[in-house]
């Protein structure tokens, strides 16, 4: 199909008129990017999808990326401030250098939490299920008659490990 599109510029036929003026800058990239491209027949397609570590296609490697990225753009939209938004993206996306991290990449000899020496020291560790980080969060939302809203020990989901991503 790639082949068929590219020969004699047919994906050209595809776009219709009416385009907005940022379609229209996409469609001179797209131009400029195909123009000097050409395929060898002798060589078969290949695809890989690069929301899975092994490159292959699934139903829930595509769920598990898209409930990643709805997460991050709604992070965005929030009204809390810049560095706080910051904050948060990045132990979404596991990019804290912990204990664990450390360890994991050969930084660092022990993977415990230096607060409790209880568990691997993980973002979701850090920011929840930590005894320090539970009482911190029990007396911050009891200013607020909200310690029902403190992170509980059960039923905490580390979501890297649950999406099947390791963050590097």
């Amino acid at each position: 199909m790639v082949a068929e599109a590219l020969a004699g510029r047919g994906w050209i036929r595809d776009i219709q008129r009416g385009l907005s003026l940022p379609a229209l800058l996409e469609y001179h990239c797209l131009w400029e990017r195909l123009s000097s491209f050409s395929l060898t027949p002798s060589i078969p397609d290949s695809f890989h999808w690069k929301w899975s570590s092994d490159g292959n296609f699934s139903s829930s490697s595509t769920y598990k990326a898209f409930s990643s990225i709805l997460r991050t753009s709604l992070l965005w939209k929030t009204q809390a401030p810049n560095k706080c938004r910051l904050f948060m993206w990045l132990a979404l996306l596991g990019r804290y250098w912990t204990s664990e991290r450390l360890h994991r990449h050969g930084l660092h000899d022990d993977p415990t939490c230096a607060l409790c020496a209880q568990e691997g020291e993980s973002v979701d560790h850090l920011l929840l299920t930590c005894v320090h980080s539970r009482e911190t969060w029990f007396r911050c939302l009891g200013r607020f008659n909200l310690q029902n809203l403190a992170p509980a020990t059960e039923g905490v989901v580390d979501c890297r490990q649950e999406e099947g991503r390791e963050s590097p």
